[in-house]
């Protein structure tokens, strides 16, 4: 297998990314959506998005097969320095090693640019989202139980969380996450 990181390209991309989605918001509960997105709702995510956070695709041989962004954890000021992650693979790539590839380069692009945390919050049990994070070193520090209600059932939510950077303060963060891929 080979796969290639590179930095999203909205216009082009949108369709596979909003395909890969939305299996997931019809399928799991990995998502709390509901309701299937348009390509240009998606578009227009990735274009929020990507302007100050990392976006990226992963492709095995040229064919895009997954993605993964980071994205404000929380609005205020003293946040600045924190992510919030995601990340989704084709169903049918699931399990083979590229979601730790993808993963991985999203953690160095985020350290590189100078973020000091990072978060994901889980639908739990996950087990293969949950083996992944804690592979890349997250701990579980929470849980939001009853927290959303899918497919006729409360959904419970795992907090999951890592240290990007031991430094004393924090610096500037570096928004030109492009260079780092």
């Amino acid at each position: 297998m080979s796969y290639s990181i590179r930095a999203v390209n909205a216009e082009h991309d949108a369709p596979r990314l909003t395909e890969i989605y939305n299996y997931y918001i019809e399928n799991t509960t990995v998502t709390y959506e509901y309701d299937k997105l348009s390509v240009e709702d998606f578009h227009t995510r990735i274009e929020n998005i990507s302007k100050r956070f990392p976006y990226i695709v992963l492709e095995e041989n040229g064919e895009l097969i997954g993605y993964a962004y980071a994205s404000e954890f929380n609005s205020r000021k003293a946040y600045q320095w924190d992510a919030d992650l995601t990340i989704y693979l084709d169903v049918n790539h699931k399990g083979k090693g590229a979601g730790g590839f993808l993963f991985g380069k999203l953690l160095y692009i985020l350290t590189e640019m100078g973020f000091l945390n990072a978060y994901s919050l889980i639908d739990i049990p996950n087990p293969g989202s949950e083996a992944l994070h804690k592979k890349f070193g997250f701990s579980k520090t929470g849980e939001y139980n009853r927290s959303a209600w899918k497919f006729d059932k409360y959904l419970d939510m795992g907090i999951y969380s890592k240290s990007l950077s031991e430094a004393e303060k924090p610096g500037e963060i570096d928004r030109n996450w492009e260079k780092f891929i």
